[in-house]
Formats: C-alpha cells, structure tokens, sequence
C-alpha cells in the first residue's frame, strides 16, 4: 500500500511540473492576419487582391508572416460577399474569410 501511495504521488507531482509551467507562462499577444496560401487564386486587375484564411499569430511573429505575403489589414469576407466574389471573378476561393489587396510594384 505504501508503494501505490509513494507512485502515486510521484506520478502525480511528474504531471504537476509540466502543467504548472503552462498555467504561470506569460500568455503572449497575439495578432490576427489574412494568411494566404496556394488554394486562392491572386486576381490581379489593377490591384492585386489576395484571399485567405484569418489566422492568429504571436506579435513578434507578424513580420515574418508579412514578409511571406500575408496580410496585416484585412476585410473579414462573408458568405455572401464570398459568393458575389466567386462569381464576379469566376475563381472559387476554398476557406477564404479574409481579403485583401496591394498596389502592384
């Protein structure tokens, strides 16, 4: 008995180390982004439209992610704006939420 109380207590301070350093770490901000990935087509008409995904996204990582093409400020899209875009430009736009666009160079 005095072995399943002392592996007991052994499991469970093994499990309390992990989970403690998560509760006390710092909760980092975090910053949404329209993530634009290969399965949206780029329509290009004068500006350059993008359409993606909302993705949340540690602060310090916001360069990186714009550096790659990514979106900083956005327009959330509905459905319903999903649909009018899909048939205005004739291209399907799969998990896209977000739309953006960029003057070309």
């Amino acid at each position: 008995m005095k072995r399943l109380i002392a592996f007991a207590l052994i499991a469970a301070f093994i499990v309390a180390i992990p989970a403690s350093h998560q509760l006390l770490a710092e909760k980092k901000n975090k910053v949404a982004i329209c993530h634009v990935n290969g399965a949206n087509p780029v329509i290009d008409m004068g500006y350059i439209f993008y359409f993606g995904r909302i993705i949340e996204v540690a602060e310090e990582a916001v360069p990186a992610f714009v550096a790659q093409g990514d979106g900083r400020a956005f327009w959330v899209l509905s459905p319903e704006e999903k649909a009018i875009f899909e048939e205005e430009f004739g291209e399907k736009f799969p998990n896209a939420n977000c739309w953006f666009y960029r003057e070309p160079l």
